[in-house]
């Protein structure tokens, strides 16, 4: 038996010994066809390590023969924003793997998804959406995948005036 390591970024298919049917994990999710044949795709091993080993007799490739592997790359890097104080912003970049899984980050602090920031993902596209701006939202934001980063500042415009709206119009 052997175990399936991956570095950082990358991503990978194995060919595989049966089809998603017939395999002890049976979940399509992480299987796909590549050039006419069921192939499974290991990057969930990073989620799901039970999975991973029970997956492992499913596979007929060895470590050392991989069907593909490339390493996940920036296609589209961010690029600096400037919005309106109470606002929304949208920082966006494009990986080179729609399976990519990417960090966001102001500064050195990780982000995490809720009221403030959401993150959305459409194919390659990975897009970070900051809500409701403040000035203290203005900052570096990065986004990184493997050992790739991308960087980008978010400028907010205060509201000038009290009869503006909350979203200065």
């Amino acid at each position: 038996m052997w175990r399936v390591h991956l570095e950082s970024g990358k991503s990978a298919l194995w060919r595989a010994s049966r089809s998603p049917q017939h395999c002890r994990c049976s979940s399509g999710r992480h299987w796909r066809t590549w050039r006419g044949r069921w192939a499974l795709v290991p990057t969930f091993a990073v989620r799901s390590p039970s999975l991973a080993r029970r997956c492992t007799g499913c596979v007929a490739a060895s470590p050392s023969s991989p069907v593909g592997m490339a390493p996940v790359v920036f296609n589209k890097e961010l690029e600096s924003v400037e919005a309106k104080e109470g606002g929304e912003a949208s920082l966006c970049c494009e990986i080179s793997s729609p399976e990519g899984l990417v960090t966001w980050k102001k500064g050195s602090r990780v982000l995490s998804q809720g009221r403030k920031y959401t993150f959305q993902h459409r194919g390659s596209t990975r897009v970070l959406v900051i809500h409701q701006l403040a000035s203290e939202d203005a900052g570096e934001y990065s986004c990184s995948v493997g050992d790739r980063t991308s960087k980008a500042k978010l400028t907010v415009k205060a509201c000038r005036g009290e009869l503006e709206s909350p979203h200065c119009s």
